[in-house]
């Protein structure tokens, strides 16, 4: 089963840049998505692992082509979708990986997906603040920093992007993602 890509942005820092921002998938930085998803905060206390398999293209056509140190994840609701302060009271846990397949064929075993450079970058309570409603693309309200930066270079394969949420007491309202 291939994942419903989420937009989000990728906090980075390249070997001879500062810190920037990029947004995957490619061409939505300043564009409003074409879908909606809950996944994968908006699932409440219900308990979810998703795995995201994300093409080096969307990396290299931005003029990435050498290795980065990613940062942190962002994550932005939807259109006219705000947020509501929220928190996932026992924690959740975010990992990354260079994927051994192509994300145009991921495995539905999630393990055959992980690289042998599986990292875990955060584990810990995740929660964010209000942001009113607004027409897109909105900002991203939703941010992981990593405890662990992921070493990424796209030249050796496409990006896994799991996240973990166990059944857990869930405070707020899920937002809807763009």
């Amino acid at each position: 089963m291939q994942c419903l890509a989420s937009i989000f942005a990728v906090a980075v820092l390249a070997a001879a840049t500062s810190a920037q921002a990029v947004v995957i998938p490619i061409g939505t930085g300043s564009t409003e998505g074409n879908t909606s998803d809950a996944v994968p905060w908006g699932r409440g206390g219900a308990g979810l692992r998703q795995q995201c398999l994300y093409d080096s293209s969307h990396f290299t056509l931005q003029g990435i082509t050498t290795p980065i140190l990613i940062t942190g994840l962002r994550w932005r609701p939807n259109t006219g979708a705000g947020l509501v302060a929220s928190s996932y009271t026992q924690g959740c846990s975010v990992r990354l990986s260079t994927s051994p397949v192509d994300a145009l064929a991921p495995s539905a075993t999630l393990a055959n997906n992980v690289g042998n450079d599986l990292t875990a970058c955060f584990n810990g309570v995740v929660s964010w603040g209000a942001q009113p409603a607004q027409a897109g693309p909105t900002p991203f309200g939703i941010q992981i920093p990593f405890t662990t930066n992921f070493y990424y270079d796209p030249g050796l394969g496409d990006l896994n992007v799991e996240c973990d949420l166990p059944i857990q007491t869930f405070t707020g309202t899920t937002p809807l993602l763009d």
